[in-house]
This record gives C-alpha cells, sequence and structure tokens, in this order.
C-alpha cells in the first residue's frame, strides 16, 4: 500500500517521490477521495539490470528484503524495499531459477501506471 502525499502531475497523473528521491507516477483516482494506492503482486516486473526498454513504467530500484515459497501456488513471493516502502512481487518458481535471486540482492521493479487501484 503506497499512501501520500500524492501531487497531481499534468499528463502523468498522480506524482508520489520516496524518501530516497526516486519517484514513482500512477493513474489518478476515477474519485478525489483516493489517498493509497495498492500494487497487485503480479503486475510487478524484476529485473537485476535497468529496465530501460520500459519508457512508460516505474522504474525503481530497491533491495530484496524477503523471498518465501507459496505452496498453494507454487510461486516465489519477493519482498523488494525501495527507500523505506515495501513492494511485494510474484514470481513463479521457473522464472527464480531463470534468474537467481537472493535476499540483500540489489534489483529494479517496474509496474504500469495504470495497474495501481486506488483505495
Amino acid at each position: 500500500i503506497l499512501t501520500g502525499p500524492w501531487i497531481a502531475a499534468p499528463s502523468l497523473g498522480m506524482l508520489k517521490t520516496l524518501n530516497d528521491g526516486q519517484q514513482l507516477t500512477v493513474s489518478a483516482p476515477a474519485d478525489k477521495d483516493g489517498s493509497a494506492v495498492i500494487i497487485a503482486p503480479e503486475d510487478i516486473e524484476l529485473s537485476a539490470s535497468s529496465p530501460d526498454h520500459l519508457i512508460n513504467n516505474n522504474r525503481l530500484r530497491g533491495r530484496v528484503t524477503r523471498l518465501s515459497y507459496e505452496h498453494a501456488t507454487e510461486d516465489i513471493v519477493l519482498t523488494v524495499t525501495v527507500a523505506t516502502v515495501p513492494f511485494v512481487a510474484r514470481i513463479s518458481a521457473d522464472q527464480l531459477q531463470c534468474r537467481p535471486i537472493q535476499p540483500g540482492q540489489r534489483i529494479w521493479l517496474s509496474f504500469d501506471p495504470g495497474c495501481a487501484r486506488w483505495l
């Protein structure tokens, strides 16, 4: 969950600056009452190098702070902390074998601004 403050950014939607200076944008809320957003774990992409080819997506650098196996889905659930904000991502066990990720590793995450859901 990402809470405010949010700043209106013309043509971008809403802008948030994290404690470390990194910025992210999300689509503006449909109503004026939105104060927090959530990004579904399935909407977050992970990369060891900067995903520069995703020019319209948010690209944030963080550290893997948790990795766990979800028995019901056989997925790997990761927590990547950016500044002081934890983002939760989900990948398959096969994806983890193709690109090894370990706790403590610096990693990039990206997501489309339109994937954010206002609460």
